[in-house]
Parts: C-alpha cells; structure tokens; sequence
C-alpha cells in the first residue's frame, strides 16, 4: 500500500518551505533594485530638481515626481528621500503646506529608516518653515530647535547655521533680542567656515533686525555688507534684494531719490534674472512709498503688477499680503465696496492657508506618529518572535515526520468532507453575500448623507456666517466712517444672508428630523387652495423685493389626503425657489389640475431653466447641485442664486410618504415648471 504517494512530495516540500520560512520573520521576497545606470539618470533629474529651487517650484514637482516614479516607494532609496523632499519643497514655495508637509514627513520617514540624521535634521527645519507659515510659530521653534540639537549633536556645522538662522527669523517679530543672538551664532559659524554666501545672508539678517529697532543708521551698515558680498559672488537675485532693503531704508534716513534710485534698480535686476519673488517684494516697496505719499493711483499700478504675478505663479503668501494692502490702499481712498471686497478675500485666503492647511497637517502628523509607532511595534514583535522561533526550530523539524504521517491519513478524510464543506460554505457565502450588498446600499446612503451634512456645514453655512461676520468686523473698524446709506447697504446684506443661512437650517432640522425617525406622519384632509394662498402670502414680500408677481390659480375647494406639516414644507419650498429662481419683473404661477382621485399642483417660474443633464442631478442626495445651471445658456441669475438643493430632497421624500409623485418639465431659457401629485381626499357628507 503507498503510503507516501508521488503527488504528495510536492505539497510536502511547499509545506516545509513555508515552516522554514517562516521560522525567519527577517527574510523578505527579493526585491530588484535599480541598476547603476537607472540610479544615476535619476540622480541628474534630482539635480536639476534642486537647481530649479524657488524660482521654478513647478519643475521641481514635475522632475521629483518622474523620480518617485521608478523607485518602489516601500523600500528607502536614498534618491527616493531626496525626491521627496525635493517635492516637498516645490509645494512649499508654492504655498500647497498640506501637500508639503505630507511629503516632509515622508522623508522623516525615509530618513529614519536609513538613519540619515542630516536628512532628518533638514526635514525638521522644513516643517518649521511649514508651520511658520501657517501660523504656528510654537510649533515652528520647536522643530527647529530639534534640528538645531540634532545637528550639534553629530557635527554638523553648516546644518547648524541655517538652523540657527531660521530660529532667528521665526524670533524676529515675538523677540527681537533673541532673533539678533541667533543670527549672530550662524555669522560666527558661517565665518569659521568660509562660507560667504551664508556670511552675506547673516549680514542682510542683522540689517533686518536693526531695521525692526528702528536703528536705521545700523542697518543700512549691515545691508551695505551685504551687497558687498554678493557684487564679490555675482549673485544678481541676492544683489537685487539687498539693493531693496538698502533703498528702504535710505528712505527712511536720507531722501526720497535715493530711496526709489535703489528700489528700481532692485526691481530691473530681479526682472533680469527672472527673480520673481524679489520683483513682487521690491514692487510691494514701491507701491508703498507712493502710498505714504498720498499717490494712491501710482501705489495701485505696483500692486496690481505684483499681484498679477503672484496669482500667476501660485504664491499665496504674497497674495494674501497683497490684499491686505489693497484693501487699506481702496480704504484710504474712501472705496469702501473694494476695500471690503479685498478684506474679504485676505480672510478666506487667510482661512484656508491656516485653519485649514493646520488641521489637515495635524491630520498628517498623527498618522505619521501613529505609523511610526506601529513600525517600531512591529519590529520589537519580530525581534521577539526571531528569538521564540529560534527555540522552537529544533522541535518543528523533529515534528515533521509526524506531520507527513499525519496528512496521508488526513488526506482521506480532507477528500470525503470537501464536498460537504464546500456546499455548506457556498450556501452561507451566498447568504453572506446577499447581506453584504444590503449593507453596502445603507452604507452608500449613509455615506451619501453624511456628505450631504458636511458639505452643508462646510459652505452653505460657513460661507453666509462667514460673510456676516466679516463685514460686522468691517463695520466695527472703521463704524465712523459709514455713512447712513452705506450702514443701510451692509445691513441690507447681512439681513439677506441671515434669511438665507435661517432657511437652510430651517430645512436642515426638518431633514433631520426625517431622516432619524422622529417626525409622525399623520395624513389628513387638508384644503390644498387655502395652504397654497397662505404660502403665496408668505413669499409675498421676497416677491415684491425682487419685482415679481406671484399668481395663484388654484381651483378653490380642493381638498387633499396630506400631512399639513410635510405638504406646507414642501409648498414653502416651491414657491419660494420659484421667486428666487425667475427674472425680476416676470411672475410665478400656481396652478391646479384634477384627474381622476388625484390633484395636481403646477410652480412654474420664468427663470434660466434647465437642461436635461441638470434635471437628472435633481432630487439626489448624492449629487452635489452646486454646479447645476452651468450647462444652460444664459443662466447667470440661476448660478448667483444656487443653493444645496436640500429643499427638494425634502419634497421627494416627503411627496413620497404621501403616495405621490413629484417632477419637473423645463427647458434652457423656458423657465421651470414643478409639480406635485396628491391622493384627493374623498369627504363624507
């Protein structure tokens, strides 16, 4: 009798395989590494990357990401953490700091896994800069003392002075004497080294400081170092921000001629060299001076210029500075609507580079540390089960016998109850299967309204309260300066954006509401004409302020099967986006038809219309209505007056509880007409 038949030897080698392998927990597939030729191609685009720099952050995104690219990111090439902070970096001048930071800390990463301190200490410094920008300088220092310790710690003195240069400048507006130590600790350093260009960067620096100090004579000494230093090194774009600097503060010490002589030559060497950074700086200068002089047309010309090419190359921290200015440069001049309309734009500008970029980097950061932890867990285990399997080596292969043994007997019994177990198992994948795609369908719709809320939440109320609480802060600053029509204008829309913001929470909690369970439904006969007429009345004054003439048309007597609750929600939601929606001076009409046990009410505006692919994005939770309109011609008023099309969610679904039916029959250009179905209430004498 064969025992051990041949098909077994097989299995049985696998089976020992598997054992013996797993018995090292170090051992992984071999991975094919990147031939010397690929290796260097790659170092020459990670050059090029970094020769780019901040002039052309772009490029830098670009060359990183064709690096990343044909490494596998799972293994810690060097060139690969290289890539990543490179493109890192890209996003960073471009002011993208939750991209930047998401790749910084993908070269920490990087970096600890090859033990590469410097590339750790660099990334520290980074991410200071990072948080710097978005407003948390606590966070910054932090870093950056960090970097400055590492680098101390292993000696590494260039490392240490742009470190202790960046703490200078993270200083130089909370603690003007520690921002001067600092940068006077990186000169030192930068001496002993030789290294001029840094020297010439740590003179600027200390102008700077004395410049903060008001101690103009001082600073105009260091600047002049300065641009000593960089004339010697031929650097034009260093030249033409030292001749800026230089020509400030001459402005404030000598002449007005000296001033613009250095500033426009600054300006004409920043363009020469393509220094774009250094011509909105240089520029924002200028359109200073003219300010302080009480020119504003001539201050305006600069500032449009350079915001001009900040909104071309992508660079929001000068854009948000530069609507700043705008706004006091359109103050000062008495335009108060542009005034307001920059402020608001440095707000939500201001908003999204800090509030939100924080909380999306804190989001990183704590991933991050989480995936940190779980590596250093996940080694600490593997060490320990090396050491157990270790132990257990010499028995497992002294089992073994036993185990072949075992699976010629097992062998049987595995064939005689496959067929068994494998019907069973079918049958309750089947059922598992089944209950999975239901559960799928409630997660979609779950999913679908949870998205609804929290774009709900994320706009269409942030931006009204947003708006509201920016012009109140508005009209506190400068409340003197209102006059009673301007007071009137500003209260006429913070009164709009509270009906509108009222609404949309007044639709929100009925939603609410139904979605959870809580509101009855209790159909009774309900007299349709007398609900539709006291909704007219309703809208009656939204009406007369946009100049348009609702006519109600609704056979009198009509009496319905409803909820009174869910049909006046539903009437209020109709009409009222019938006057939002139609062109001033045109009317909204309300209209009735009987057919059969069912009673049809007709909205009908004269607005925009719809074309057919915005009548299918309707009465879905799960389309975003925002960017309906878009597609009709000649829909401008539609697109100003969009909303969350929450309201006709309501309807559907309540028309629906109701055993009736909803639709909309619209052409572009046509207005829209809505309609409704009730069951007719059949009333006994």
């Amino acid at each position: 009798m064969n025992l051990f038949p041949c098909k077994l030897i097989r299995p049985v080698i696998l089976i020992v395989w598997v054992i013996i392998s797993l018995l090292n927990p170090y051992q992984i597939p071999g991975q094919q590494g990147l031939s010397p030729e690929e290796t260097d191609r790659l170092y020459r685009l990670l050059e090029k990357a970094e020769t780019a720099d901040r002039y052309n952050p772009q490029l830098m995104i670009r060359l990183s990401d064709s690096v990343i690219a044909k490494c596998d990111e799972d293994l810690p090439y060097p060139c690969l953490l290289r890539a990543y902070e490179l493109k890192g970096l890209g996003n960073y001048y471009l002011g993208i700091y939750d991209i930047a930071a998401e790749y910084f800390l993908k070269t920490m990463q990087a970096g600890e896994m090859l033990n590469d301190s410097i590339a750790i200490g660099r990334t520290l410094n980074h991410l200071a800069m990072v948080y710097k920008d978005i407003g948390d300088t606590s966070s910054a220092i932090t870093f950056s003392t960090q970097a400055l310790q590492l680098f101390r710690r292993i000696h590494q003195k260039p490392e240490e002075a742009n470190s202790l240069n960046i703490l200078g400048s993270l200083n130089l507006y909370y603690n003007i004497h520690r921002a001067s130590e600092y940068y006077r600790q990186s000169l030192a350093i930068r001496k002993e080294l030789n290294d001029s260009l840094g020297v010439a960067a740590s003179y600027n620096n200390l102008g700077i400081v004395y410049q903060q100090s008001n101690m103009f004579d001082s600073a105009l000494f260091y600047y002049k170092l300065a641009l000593e230093l960089y004339n010697t090194l031929d650097t034009n774009h260093y030249i033409a921000v030292a001749l800026s600097n230089i020509g400030v503060v001459n402005g404030m010490i000598y002449n007005d001629l000296e001033k613009l002589k250095y500033l426009n030559r600054s300006l004409e060497l920043s363009r020469e060299t393509g220094h774009y950074r250094g011509v909105i700086n240089t520029l924002i200068n200028l359109a200073q001076h003219y300010y302080e002089k009480q020119d504003f047309l001539r201050s305006r010309q600069y500032l449009e210029e350079a915001l001009g090419i900040a909104e071309e190359k992508k660079i929001h921290e000068f854009k948000l500075r530069l609507y700043r200015y705008f706004s006091e440069l359109y103050s000062a001049g008495g335009d108060y609507v542009n005034a307001y309309s920059f402020q608001k734009k440095f707000s939500d500008l201001k908003d999204s580079l800090h509030t939100d970029n924080r909380s999306r980097i804190a989001g990183l950061q704590l991933r991050y540390l989480n995936e940190r932890n779980e590596r250093d867990r996940q080694l600490r285990n593997l060490e320990v089960q090396r050491q157990k399997n270790q132990k257990l080596f010499f028995l497992i292969v002294s089992l073994l016998v036993a185990i072949i043994a075992l699976l010629v007997y097992s062998r049987y019994l595995i064939r005689s109850r496959s067929a068994r177990m494998l019907e069973e198992k079918n049958t309750e994948l089947e059922k598992i299967n089944r209950m999975l795609a239901e559960s799928e369908q409630k997660l979609r719709g779950l999913n679908a309204t949870k998205d609804k809320f929290f774009s709900i939440l994320a706009h269409d109320l942030k931006n009204p309260l947003g708006t509201i609480r920016s012009i109140l802060d508005y009209m506190k600053d400068y409340y003197s300066d209102f006059t009673q029509e301007q007071l009137k204008e500003y209260l006429e829309v913070i009164d709009g954006s509270m009906k509108s913001t009222y609404s949309l929470l007044e639709n929100l909690l009925t939603w609410s509401l139904s979605q959870s369970g809580v509101m009855e439904f209790r159909p009774v006969p309900v007299d349709i004409s007398a609900m539709t007429a006291d909704t007219c009345r309703l809208c009656g004054l939204m009406a007369e302020k946009k100049n348009v003439r609702i006519v109600h048309e609704v056979v009198q007597g009509i009496v319905v099967m409803a909820d009174p609750e869910m049909i006046g929600t539903v009437l209020r939601n109709l009409i009222g986006n019938a006057v939002k929606f139609t062109y001033p001076g045109t009317e909204v009409r309300i209209s009735s038809k009987l057919s059969d046990d069912e009673v049809i009410i007709s909205v009908k505006d004269q607005g925009a219309g719809l074309s057919p692919g915005d009548i299918g994005k309707l009465f879905r939770i799960d389309t975003d209505t925002r960017k309906i309109g878009s597609e009709t011609p000649g829909s401008d008023g539609f697109r100003e007056a969009k909303g969350t099309g929450l309201g006709l969610i309501l309807c559907h679904e309540f028309i629906s509880r109701l055993g009736g039916r909803i639709w909309v029959e619209s052409e572009p250009g046509k207005g829209c007409a809505f309609s409704i179905s009730l069951k007719a209430a059949k009333l006994t004498e």
